[in-house]
């Protein structure tokens, strides 16, 4: 047996994955009957195409029955909306030292797509990964580094987390399109994307008038709030941000500049100022922007 608990894998894998989008499901939330006492920790993520529960289960519980039950609410809970059309849920369950027998993968005769890895060892078996979890390396990362013996994260340390990603959500002040001043901000946000190759220095290889590098590039505004966005590595990532309340004190805070790598942050004066990041896809991995009630995860394959 491990000299941590399932617990302790939980809190350390959480600490990473929870900036990517995920919101902690606490034992006694009546949305999750019959599925939050099959885990030892549970996080949802609800936003976008593929929303995901992701799971931990330690060697008492059984990380199939789990996984099920999971599914069988993702499938009846996590479903289209007006502003999402589409939507594939998933579930992911993380079994450390589950029972014998019990080995990773999908899930079959699982109402929504499931899959199971495994920690063994220390060692992480992730045989398969559905569109939309979280990159097994978070999980990889977080068991090497209670095998080195580093102590687990607080839950307050995670809260925390948490509250950094949803800052301005749902209180605060918030951006508003609405009416002739809305009109004005967009318009503003417009300008500052075609007026990018004045405030922004070109990166290395692209030629004057091709904003985007080789790979592409993908452009983002105060329309893709909340979104989780899709982006090769190596592509070029703008982010055009409206400022109502002046000039910040920095640029977005992103949760991983492995993933992301900033390139330059320019605050665009005038009536309506904003603010104008840009970054290049750095490597795989997924990445959340914040910044004054703002926010977007970019996942780098």
């Amino acid at each position: 047996m491990p000299a941590y608990s399932a617990d302790d894998l939980a809190l350390a894998a959480l600490l990473r994955i929870v900036p990517t989008g995920y919101r902690l499901i606490d034992v006694s939330d009546t949305r999750f009957p019959g599925v939050r006492e099959k885990f030892t920790r549970l996080a949802l993520r609800h936003l976008g195409p593929h929303p995901t529960l992701v799971g931990f289960c330690g060697p008492d519980q059984d990380p199939r029955e789990a996984a099920l039950a999971a599914a069988r609410w993702a499938a009846e809970n996590l479903r289209p909306t007006a502003i999402q059309r589409r939507v594939d849920p998933a579930v992911l369950v993380v079994a450390l030292e589950p029972p014998p027998g019990v080995e990773g993968g999908s899930v079959p005769g699982a109402p929504a797509r499931s899959t199971i890895w495994t920690v063994r060892g220390g060692r992480l078996a992730s045989p398969a990964r559905p569109r939309g979890v979280p990159p097994a390396r978070l999980v990889r990362d977080a068991a090497a580094s209670l095998e080195r013996g580093e102590p687990p994260p607080s839950i307050g340390t995670i809260d925390v987390a948490e509250r950094t990603l949803m800052v301005g959500r749902p209180r605060g002040r918030r951006l508003s399109l609405g009416g002739g001043a809305g009109i004005v901000i967009v318009i503003a946000a417009l300008l500052a994307l075609r007026y990018l190759p004045v405030l922004l220095p070109r990166p290395p290889g692209v030629a004057p008038g091709n904003q985007c590098p080789p790979a592409g590039c993908t452009a983002l505004g105060p329309q893709d709030n909340g979104r989780v966005v899709q982006v090769t590595q190596g592509a070029l990532v703008t982010v055009t941000v409206p400022l109502a309340g002046g000039t910040p004190a920095g640029c977005f805070t992103d949760s991983d500049p492995a993933v992301l790598q900033l390139r330059q942050c320019t605050t665009v004066e005038g009536g309506s100022p904003a603010l104008v990041a840009l970054y290049t896809a750095a490597g795989p991995g997924s990445a959340t922007l914040s910044l004054e009630g703002y926010s977007v995860t970019l996942v780098v394959r």
